[in-house]
């Protein structure tokens, strides 16, 4: 009970490190496609896995892992994210936005 009070409470950030310089920062990850070239032997991931990722990405990387539930829509990623980071009790007013993959 007093946990949750305390969660509750005005300024409470969970997570505060996340935007402690000022900026949130929000990746999102694009679609997974095939290389031009084909298949490296050194990448983790690509369309040619049974669980397809990005070029270089591996299916447990956190950011794949938010992105493929909204498949891969760039816009609904950052929405998630800014809700996300919100309920968190960050205000998100100044983003770096960084796009992966």
């Amino acid at each position: 009970m007093a946990e949750k009070l305390c969660r509750d409470a005005v300024g409470y950030v969970k997570k505060p490190v996340r935007s402690i310089s000022g900026v949130t920062v929000v990746a999102v990850m694009t679609k997974p496609y095939p290389c031009p070239h084909g298949r490296c032997i050194y990448c983790p991931g690509g369309v040619h896995w049974v669980e397809a990722t990005p070029q270089s990405y591996v299916p447990e990387s956190p950011v794949v892992m938010r992105a493929k539930p909204l498949n891969y829509d760039p816009f609904e990623q950052v929405k998630a994210r800014l809700l996300n980071y919100r309920d968190m009790g960050h205000n998100p007013s100044k983003v770096e936005l960084i796009v992966m993959g």
